[in-house]
């Protein structure tokens, strides 16, 4: 699939969700790749306060190919983290290539011009095989759990977490604003989280007019350089879309996301619904949990906004070479020098 062209359009609508509706109606029937929604509140369950939001609506098609590209990032788990506790034998794998066969045979007989007695003698064959399969299944799975636990000595671990499903992290809300037990869990999210993200004041003015002036596009050599540089193991954001995932949408198609970020820079926008981060608190150790100071704030970004912040970066780095901004004798924070 190459995309020559990316076809979308920006709406501001109300806070209602017949104006969200009509504007989905109109991507569909103009057949847009996507639609930017502005709406002066986030459509988050009920309207709180004026907070700015976005949503990217893009088409199935388009979904389809990211999920295409993503899919063949899906790793295998290694062996280290392979279970402990296993049932598979070899008259297990015998047993089951039988019942196969068998079945093979009874529905070539029930299908083709067999006579009764042939689809009845295959079927009672398979259905006699099927069952012994089954209890073969069974009787080895119950004599490998009871050997399992009968040599199992490490108390409280692999077994307990098993048995007891306490292998997932269990996360609470120490925070209690003015002590009042009857908090619930959105009250005390929404007062830490007023803490550290106080909302807009009447003050703010987050109105913006982008000047559009000609630019250099991007390369796709620009797009190698970056996408080479992109390390594993990074934590995504609320799409859950790492790099390795854009790494392979890149390698299917590099015409799709060079025009999809010479988009964004031929319009001077970042996309709002790229600045949505999924946001943890980490308690700092020895400090109180109940106090909203002891935490430390982490917020993870969408990886494809970060991959426009380097490009936009190795563009600001190029034309401060050209213009010759840097001084000569700068040496920090630049690469290829040191401060020794």
């Amino acid at each position: 699939m190459v995309y020559n062209s990316l076809r979308g359009i920006q709406i501001n609508v109300n806070h209602c969700v017949a104006s969200h509706s009509g504007a989905l109606l109109v991507a569909r029937d103009l057949g847009l790749d996507f639609i930017a929604i502005q709406d002066p509140y986030l459509i988050i369950g009920e309207p709180q306060k004026a907070n700015f939001g976005c949503k990217v609506f893009m088409s199935e098609e388009l979904t389809d190919f990211i999920k295409k590209a993503a899919f063949k990032t899906l790793k295998k788990k290694p062996k280290k983290f392979a279970k402990k506790y296993s049932f598979w034998n070899e008259d297990l794998r015998l047993a089951r290539n039988k019942v196969s066969m068998l079945f093979k045979i009874y529905n070539r007989h029930k299908f083709s011009a067999s006579s009764d007695d042939m689809v009845q003698s295959s079927g009672l064959a398979y259905r006699k095989a099927r069952a012994e399969y089954k209890r073969l299944l069974l009787s080895t799975k119950r004599k490998a759990w009871e050997f399992f636990c009968t040599n199992y000595n490490e108390r409280f671990n692999y077994l307990f977490k098993l048995v007891f499903n306490k292998g997932g992290s269990q996360d609470s809300i120490r925070v209690n604003p003015n002590d009042n037990p009857n908090n619930t869990i959105r009250d005390k999210i929404a007062y830490i989280m007023d803490n550290f993200f106080p909302g807009r004041t009447s003050e703010d003015d987050f109105n913006y007019i982008p000047v559009i002036g000609s630019i250099d596009p991007i390369l796709i050599e620009d797009l190698k350089l970056v996408f080479k540089g992109l390390k594993g193991g990074k934590a995504p954001g609320l799409d859950r879309i790492d790099y390795r995932m854009w790494g392979a949408v890149f390698n299917l198609d590099k015409i799709y996301m060079l025009e999809l970020f010479n988009t964004c820079f031929k319009l001077n926008y970042f996309p709002r619904c790229l600045r949505n981060a999924r946001i943890f608190f980490l308690l700092k150790d020895g400090k109180d949990p109940g106090l909203c100071n002891s935490y430390r704030p982490v917020c993870l970004l969408p990886t494809l906004g970060k991959i426009i912040e380097r490009l936009f970066l190795l563009k600001l780095n190029r034309w401060l070479d050209q213009n010759n901004i840097i001084h000569q004798n700068q040496y920090g924070f630049l690469e290829k020098k040191a401060l020794i």
